[in-house]
């Protein structure tokens, strides 16, 4: 009762679940009919939606989320950033190797690169935060556990914006009731802590799993409170031609009279105007920070400032006060290695008119190491703020472990989620952004100038962690999110229906040469015979996990790159036998020795990463050997000799017979005759009769392609009367 008392609930209903007769709801659930049974997830408020086992959620460097699930007032016109450089290189979201680069390349990509949103994408985009200091590693894989595919965090994380401008909103920022997450998680407190990565900087910021708000701090601040300027964005400007040095100055060339009357060094006035006289006149856009326009005081002063006089002009800008782009603009969720689960938020003071942090936990130990957790968090908002300044509501927050209520946070401002106090062209991608896996760089990271921000900044002392464990599931939910449907979603996803002895499908994978011959087999075969038909049996082996789908793959020679065939193939959700023809052109003009084919079966339970089989089939060139009636002339008179051998043996033995006197062996040109006995005939040498052919130097492989042989011929003056054995010796 002490809960609901100091959370201010107005009343309470008692529900009993039909689900499971001795279950017990206490409950504020408005929603009477609305039984947890667990058979359906309750998606109709779920506006995000991620899952490391469906394949179209994982990109290479990126998580999506699902199509489907989207805010009802989502808007993409159409998103285009043209300053992204500027931003970008600080997070990953721009890349190059600062070993290599030269300053006139580092020009180009901060004032060339641009990130495009196609119209009508409403899908979050997540993407792996990097940076390109190479001071800080982000490490991050996709692990198999036992079907269940997840992702491994060792500090690395994720992180994407979900507004841009009026063009481009995705995601709510003020909701009107409530604002849920769910992130399904296990954290492994044992992993150890790299060199170069959040953690092992900021210690204390280990266990981020969330955050919301801008990304960073305005890099550009100081340049409101410094006259100096840099090396790199000296003369630098956006894809609008706003200069990023004092870009809340606007220059207009313009033949306004009135703007040089007593101005200038001759005094202009309305007897003197000439007429043909322009000149750049300097306006100031933003309220915040006067303008360095110095003709606003020539000749307004008391000694008559003009051109000609003007000397030790000093600006009077209002001073960029950072951290007002923070209060109610940054929000993070992180678990303690002692199992406790809590948030930190900037606010702000009335009492102080000063930035402060708030920051609670719940108790120790509502998770623990190594374990699987669904943990919700509900933004619940209220009544009035009685401190408007940076919001108008107050809300609490409200976490759920495996749907049991086991924090309520003091009530708080309301999140304040804005752009940062500044054009928008130098801040593209910085506000409005969502992390999983971590909290936020901050400036870091940052890829800047000679005259920089004092560091470090607020966002990254406090913020600049990450979460150390596996990910699976990342989902957002915009309305009432009642306790029913928490433990409704909690049963779909934690039920004891999911096998929890789960058997991946059992997969066979055999090979079948065509067109091949003794001694040929399905798996060595006379080079250039690279013409497979791959088989596979595929059963399935768990219920209910049924079978989506395959993949065929190959490999050539020892290369580790991997060629797929034909995208992903159907199949029967039980399985089936299944047959498939493949060759490739690029076999015919490569040395191919070796070619490993794959197979990968996903279900249900795999969909990412599939059970795989794989087998391989090498290739030997051929010796070829025997009688022949005439006198050979080409490749063709070779390939129709009796006897053939891989180039893998060192003695071979040509029957002759008693019908023909012309005896032929054909070696690959990597190795020619050593010696050759007439065993018949009491071993005698008989090399120097083999005589290497002048005309005959290369013969077509099992693709009909041209290879170079030694081709030895004996022609005998008659026949043998029996048959005779010649033992050759080749090397």
């Amino acid at each position: 009762m002490a809960i609901i008392k100091n959370n201010n609930h107005n009343y309470i209903k008692l529900i009993v679940s039909k689900s499971e007769y001795y279950d017990l709801i206490l409950s504020d659930n408005n929603d009477d009919s609305f039984t947890p049974t667990g058979n359906d997830l309750y998606t109709d408020l779920c506006i995000g939606y991620i899952d490391t086992n469906i394949p179209d959620c994982v990109d290479t460097d990126k998580l999506i989320s699902l199509t489907g699930y989207t805010w009802s007032e989502a808007i993409n016109n159409g998103v285009e950033l043209g300053n992204i450089g500027y931003t970008g290189i600080d997070n990953g979201l721009v890349k190059f190797d600062i070993d290599t680069i030269t300053d006139d390349e580092l020009k180009n990509i901060i004032t060339g690169s641009t990130l495009t949103i196609l119209t009508g994408d409403t899908k979050l985009y997540l993407n792996a935060v990097s940076g390109n200091t190479k001071n800080y590693i982000y490490p991050y894989e996709y692990v198999d556990n036992n079907g269940n595919i997840e992702l491994k965090l060792t500090g690395g994380f994720f992180q994407g914006f979900f507004k841009s401008s009026d063009n481009y909103q995705i995601l709510p920022v003020s909701p009107e009731k409530e604002l849920s997450f769910e992130v399904q998680l296990k954290p492994n407190f044992n992993e150890t802590v790299l060199n170069n990565t959040l953690n092992y900087t900021y210690p204390n910021n280990k266990g981020y799993f969330l955050y919301l708000g801008t990304r960073a701090e305005n890099k550009f601040s100081y340049l409101y409170n410094s006259t100096g300027e840099t090396a790199i964005y000296t003369g630098l400007t956006t894809n609008d031609n706003i200069g990023i040095i004092y870009d809340n100055v606007t220059k207009v060339e313009t033949d306004n009279k009135y703007l040089f009357f007593n101005r200038t060094p001759n005094g202009y006035m309305v007897t003197t105007w000439s007429g043909d006289t322009t000149m750049d006149y300097f306006y100031n856009e933003e309220n915040n920070y006067q303008s360095p326009n110095k003709y606003l005081s020539f000749n307004r002063t008391t000694t008559g400032n003009t051109v000609t006089n003007q000397t030790g002009y000093t600006e009077n800008d209002v001073e960029y006060i950072v951290n007002d782009d923070l209060i109610n603009n940054a929000i993070g969720f992180r678990i303690t290695d002692d199992g406790a689960i809590g948030y930190k938020m900037i606010n702000y003071s009335c009492e102080t008119n000063d930035v402060w942090f708030e920051e609670e936990y719940s108790e120790d130990n509502v998770v623990l190491h190594d374990n699987l957790y669904s943990i919700f968090i509900r933004f619940i908002l209220n009544e009035t703020n009685d401190c408007p300044n940076y919001s108008n509501r107050k809300f609490k927050i409200n976490i759920y472990v495996n749907s049991k209520l086991i924090f309520v946070s003091k009530e708080l401002p309301e999140l304040f989620l804005r752009n940062l106090n500044d054009k928008l062209e130098k801040q593209e991608s910085v506000p409005y952004n969502i992390s999983l896996g971590g909290g936020t760089q901050g400036l870091i990271d940052m890829i800047n100038i000679t005259t920089e921000p004092t560091l470090p900044m607020l966002l990254e002392q406090n913020f600049a962690g990450t979460f150390l464990g596996n990910i699976t599931k990342f989902r957002i939910f915009n309305g009432k999110m009642d306790y029913s449907k928490i433990l409704n979603n909690y049963k779909h996803d934690f039920s004891e229906s999911t096998p929890s002895d789960y058997i991946e499908p059992e997969v066979t994978l055999w090979l079948e040469g065509l067109n091949i011959t003794s001694p040929e087999t399905n798996y060595l075969r006379e080079d250039g015979k690279t013409y497979s038909l791959i088989n596979a049996s595929i059963v399935l082996r768990t219920p209910y996990q049924d079978i989506t789908g395959y993949k065929l793959f190959y490999y050539k020679n020892d290369d580790p790159t991997q060629y797929q065939i034909n995208g992903t193939f159907s199949i029967a959700p039980s399985g089936g036998t299944i047959q498939y023809i493949h060759d490739d052109l690029s076999f015919y003009s490569e040395e191919i020795f070796k070619i490993k084919y794959l197979i990968e079966v996903f279900d249900l339970k795999r969909q990412i990463i599939g059970n795989k089989k794989n087998n391989t089939v090498n290739f030997k060139d051929m010796i070829f050997y025997g009688d022949i009636s005439y006198a050979p002339t080409g490749s063709t008179d070779i390939r129709t000799l009796t006897n053939k051998e891989f180039n893998n043996v060192n003695t071979i033995t040509l029957n002759t017979g008693n019908v023909n006197r012309r005896f032929v062996i054909a070696i690959p040109n990597d190795k020619e005759i050593l010696n050759v006995n007439d065993e018949t005939a009491m071993y005698a040498n008989i090399t120097n009769y083999y005589i290497k052919s002048n005309t005959i130097t290369q013969i077509e492989n099992g693709g009909n392609v041209l290879k170079d042989y030694n081709i030895y011929i004996m022609t005998n003056a008659i026949k043998y009367s029996n048959n005779h054995k010649h033992v050759i010796t080749i090397g």
